[in-house]
């Protein structure tokens, strides 16, 4: 009889946690982990995550930041803080020949509320937000698991996938004029009318490509793309030179790579000056770095578009 009541115990016991949700006594799962997957298109879809693309955007400084924590694109983390193996942010392709960029892994059988993931595409634009939820439950003692995802404060949708749309980026790029600044060893302004001794009434001009160009004599062609007016009198507004005169020799192009020079001739008989100039264009991503640097008679090239001249008193 005691054997009966042992085995009718044991019986119970079995039902009782079979009852139950959960894996069965002696069923092991291996619960798949899950990504965020993130494509980006344009509104003609294409994939500006592909390297061949125009506009790519492969070679920024992609970063996602998540929980606190920056990673950077392909920058492997490689860590079991979490069950499954955290990779941090990497490209990818999906099945249907999409180029992405995933973060993860995550726990699949983990819960996860409201979690943030900020694009940074590093090409200047602004972020991109990502939240996530996942859930994880039992269900006739097998798992089930869920992920939804919301960008930039949509609706959530269940996936784990999310396609990011940018438009055409155009830029407008401000053109370069070079500016010269004249003074004589005192420091005063020698192309203001009312300093003594002053060039403003001289017939100054500038050979820039085998061309002369008078003062205040307007070019205004597009022979360049921007519009190239030769050389002309200005005036600062603003800035620690407020109310001061320069020269202004342009306008050239400042999404291009190229050095140039052109001669002033001051109209008096004086050493004439050779101004260089050298301008770059380097993309970063679709993210555009100008610089320009100028060198005067020779000299070290700075940066900046301005040069000052400094104009030695005749000898008697």
């Amino acid at each position: 009889m005691k054997t009966v009541n042992f085995s009718l115990s044991l019986l119970l016991c079995f039902l009782i946690v079979g009852c139950g949700e959960g894996p069965l006594p002696g069923v092991i799962w291996d619960i798949a982990p899950f990504e965020i997957t993130i494509c980006a298109v344009d509104e003609s879809g294409n994939d500006l995550l592909d390297p061949d693309a125009p506009n790519t955007l492969a070679n920024c400084d992609i970063t996602a930041v998540y929980d606190g924590q920056a990673y950077k694109l392909d920058e492997m983390v490689q860590t079991k803080a979490y069950m499954a193996c955290f990779k941090g942010l990497y490209s990818a392709v999906t099945p249907d020949g999409l180029h992405c960029i995933r973060l993860g892994e995550f726990n699949g059988d983990d819960i996860f509320e409201n979690s943030t993931i900020v694009i940074d595409w590093g090409n200047g634009r602004d972020c991109d937000t990502i939240v996530f939820n996942h859930d994880f439950w039992w269900k006739n003692h097998k798992p089930h698991q869920s992920t939804h995802v919301s960008l930039n404060g949509s609706e959530f949708v269940e996936s784990e996938y999310v396609s990011v749309v940018m438009p055409v980026m155009v830029w407008d790029f401000v053109p370069v004029d070079i500016e010269v600044m004249v003074q004589d060893a005192e420091g005063n302004d020698l192309l203001n009318p009312e300093i003594p001794g002053n060039l403003s009434d001289n017939d100054i001009t500038a050979v820039f490509e085998g061309n002369t160009y008078e003062l205040d004599v307007d070019a205004a062609t597009k022979a360049i793309l921007v519009t190239f007016h030769g050389l002309l009198t200005d005036q600062y507004d603003s800035g620690i030179y407020a109310g001061r005169y320069y020269l202004k020799f342009g306008e050239f192009a400042r999404d291009e790579n190229y050095t140039k020079e052109f001669v002033l001739d001051w109209g008096d008989g004086s050493k004439r000056d050779t101004v260089t100039f050298t301008q770059s264009c380097v993309w970063q991503g679709n993210m555009p770095d100008t610089a320009t640097e100028i060198s005067l008679n020779g000299s070290e090239p700075v940066d900046g578009c301005t040069v000052t001249i400094v104009k030695e008193a005749e000898q008697e």
